[in-house]
């Protein structure tokens, strides 16, 4: 694996994409018009960029689509110029919509309605209206039956021979995600908009009327109506025929089988001799099709892809390849490369990187280093003049078309998915790299899942846990660190709550215990204890859990009157790791849970608040979340209704000191026909005893045995209930009375008892 110098070099790539992600972001925010609230294509050094009011564009569409792509990968950027991007993003949708049919649609900068800016207004408008709006939108369904007709047409030359017609695999990929995006809001709404569609989609006279009796001699109409293949009865005989769901089933099938028709072609045209070199964005997005569509199944062909990307690649850019779209005026347009390298980094991270050797893992963050130092390079800077005077402005412009004195935004935006998605194949290559040393399990293989798992607090006052942490990690915006400290008599489920977190949030588990501290002997516990703490802070998306680390925290006091010992020393080392590892946290997709069975036996200096942000006491089922756990389990195992009845007519008697798996046991026994007599009998001998409290030896736990006194007796209790010793005392006298004349409770209300002597001689 990776040395330790490799990852700190990773680590260092990490920060600077972190920092260009984030001067990307605040640049393409820039691009926002504030009188139109839509997003201008370019802006040339010099301009005065408030003269004019911005037309809807096909940039204002891609980069809202591009930064919800950005947006599902990127919690930990929040910034805020991602912040400000996100809002203005938001505002460009509402404004986009209110623009009359005719200005929506693309119409004059490359024809009547090009496929590729087409394809992006299809695939973005449904982020701008609600479904019910959208199917009635005169500028979608245009959208939809422009690129709709276009693939019937290609399916009627479906042969996939030399000769057959065929569509770029750019456009073909743009062309999916819309059809796509309409199949998923077709299946939420279980058929309900489909009707309405279909008859907006069959009715090309009232699309042409939508447009309006604009007077723009640049709108052809002819050409419009051509392009939408008005009066052709064959598309609409077909649609009619078929219906609409299973039209876009079979063109996304369609889309799937040419795009990997394409990708052979490419391959095959390699192995020839005096074949022509590789079109790298023929290629990449031929990839991206199988790898949106059904990656299973395409996983070889990925592969191989992949690294002829990579091969490829020269001095951080890509050969041009053929056009994606020409115009009668001689114009043609190119993918640019930083599409190329999205493409690259993102099917490798989503699909490749399990399979992926370490040497593919090395050379896919090389090749994109080269690509970044080529873009650092070619970044523009220049001044333009605003209505406040003149200001600094940086950016991108397309390699295929380079200036030093323009910045595109639809460029520009590609650029902050780049380092967004360098950082999370850093991260990944990071994480892989730290998890070959300790033990990991998958989230796959974490059990059980979270909405199984019963709060045991259910039905009290005080904060339930289930709650305390689902907030804490989900939070957005964060108070306090995703750390926890949960504590409490053994079998609790502590170490349950963190497994099926990691299972609910698809995060897989790290686990450690004092055994990882000392492997490399105990004299080298603090220089095992540096890497371990660093390595930490290399990963993310996951779950930490530290199980049974009492000797390592072991409060200082406990060594007053013995010997020094190395573990003595180690607590002062501890300290700074456990603090720097806790606000790592605070902006990571991480949680971290420190597990004890005994909180008096742990430093309070590492306890406290700022390395361990939520303590949280872990306490047997009470009433009404044990009634719930019953029910489930005799629900799972198909007992009978009686022995339900019998079941939780004794539970109902008992102390409430049960855990899962006494509950499970009890339901288990019932269910097999057991008489309430041997069940009461079985079950006074369950659950927490009271030498788990044993005042002699943890006079230091009376708080915590005030809290699982209260917990046996069904008493409310908050955190100012037990402010001292006197209130201890108190306290317990009314569990004790709430328990008298009850047999069932009789060695509990004995230990209450010693507990009382023990803290009226303290």
């Amino acid at each position: 694996m990776p040395s330790g110098e490799l990852l700190d070099r990773w680590h260092i790539f990490e920060r600077r994409a972190v920092d260009w992600a984030s001067q990307a972001a605040s640049w393409t925010g820039e691009f926002f018009d504030c009188k139109s609230k839509l997003f201008r294509v370019s802006i040339d050094g010099g301009s005065t960029v408030d003269g004019g009011r911005t037309e809807p564009n096909a940039s204002t569409s891609l980069i809202g689509l591009t930064m919800k792509r950005c947006g599902l990968k990127s919690w930990t950027l929040r910034h805020p110029a991602w912040d400000s991007l996100e809002a203005k993003i938001t505002a460009s949708a509402q404004a986009l919509v209110s623009f009359p049919t005719s200005s929506v649609l693309p119409l004059r900068s490359f024809g009547v309605l090009p496929l590729f800016s087409t394809s992006y207004l299809a695939a973005w408008m449904p982020h701008c209206l609600p479904p019910g709006d959208l199917v009635s939108n005169p500028a979608y369904v245009i959208s939809l039956r422009r690129i709709i007709c276009e693939l019937f047409d290609l399916t009627a030359h479906n042969t996939f021979g030399p000769y057959r017609k065929s569509m770029h695999p750019f456009l073909l990929c743009n062309v999916m995600r819309a059809l796509r995006t309409l199949q998923s809001i077709l299946n939420e709404a279980h058929g309900n908009l489909t009707p309405t569609l279909t008859e907006a989609l069959r009715n090309g006279d009232a699309l042409v009327e939508s447009l309006g009796s604009t007077d723009d001699d640049r709108i052809n109409k002819d050409e419009f109506a051509q392009a939408i293949k008005l009066g052709s009865v064959e598309f609409d005989d077909h649609l009619a025929k078929h219906g609409l769901a299973n039209v876009l089933t079979q063109m996304i099938h369609f889309i799937e089988l040419t795009a990997d028709n394409d990708l052979l072609a490419e391959f095959a045209n390699l192995n020839r001799p005096n074949g022509r070199a590789a079109d790298p964005a023929s290629l990449a997005y031929a990839m991206q099709i199988l790898a949106e569509i059904n990656p299973r199944s395409h996983m070889a062909v990925l592969m191989q892809g992949l690294q002829l990307l990579l091969r490829v690649v020269s001095q951080g850019s890509f050969l041009p390849g053929q056009p994606f779209h020409s115009d009668s005026k001689g114009r043609a347009l190119f993918v640019p490369s930083i599409e190329i390298a999205n493409i690259a980094i993102s099917i490798f991270v989503d699909h490749l990187r399990e399979a992926a050797t370490e040497e593919l893992m090395a050379q896919i963050i090389d090749k994109t280093t080269e690509i970044q130092d080529l873009l650092l390079d070619q970044c523009n800077e220049f001044e333009i003049q605003t209505e406040e005077g003149r200001r600094a402005i940086g950016g991108w412009c397309s390699d295929r078309a380079p200036s030093l004195r323009r910045i595109d935004s639809w460029v520009t935006v590609q650029v902050l998915e780049f380092f967004v998605n360098r950082l999370n194949l850093l991260r990944w290559s990071k994480r892989a790299s730290v998890f070959s040393e300790y033990n990991v399990r998958s989230y796959s293989d974490c059990r059980p899942p979270w909405e199984k798992v019963q709060d045991p607090d259910e039905g009290h006052l005080q904060s339930q846990v289930k709650k305390v942490i689902w907030d804490a990690v989900a939070a957005s915006t964060r108070q306090s660190a995703p750390v926890f400290l949960l504590y409490g008599p053994p079998g609790t489920s502590k170490t349950t709550l963190a497994t099926a977190l990691a299972a609910e949030k698809k995060w897989d588990l790290i686990l450690l215990s004092p055994s990882d501290f000392v492997a490399d002997s105990l004299d080298r516990i603090e220089l095992r204890s540096r890497k371990i703490f660093k390595d930490l802070m290399m990963v993310d998306k996951c779950v930490i859990l530290m199980d049974e680390m009492d000797s390592l925290f072991r409060d200082r006091r406990a060594f007053r009157n013995s010997p020094g010992t190395i573990i003595e020393y180690i607590i002062p080392a501890l300290l700074p790791k456990l603090q720097d590892l806790r606000e790592y946290a605070m902006t990571r997709e991480i949680a971290i849970f420190y597990v004890t069975n005994y909180l008096e036996a742990i430093d309070s200096a590492i306890s406290r608040g700022g390395r361990m942000d939520n303590r949280l006491l872990i306490l047997p089922y009470s009433r009404d979340a044990r009634t719930k756990v019953a029910k489930a389990i005799h629900a799972e195992v198909e007992g009978s209704a009686e022995s339900l009845k019998i079941l939780n007519e004794v539970l109902e008697g008992m102390p409430c000191n049960l855990v899962y798996r006494d509950v499970e046991n009890l339901v288990k026994i019932a269910s097999s026909g057991a008489t309430r007599e041997r069940l009461l009998e079985i079950a006074k001998s369950s659950g927490i005893g009271p030498e788990v409290y044993d005042p002699d030896q943890r006079p230091e736990a009376y708080k915590e045995f005030c809290w699982f006194a209260a917990r046996l007796t069904n008493q409310e209790i908050n955190e100012k209930s037990i402010s001292s010793k006197t209130d201890a005392q108190q306290f317990l006298v009314r569990c004790m009375a709430a328990i008298q004349n009850k047999p069932e409770f009789g060695s509990w209300s004995n230990q209450m008892t010693r507990w009382q002597e023990l803290l009226n001689h303290r």
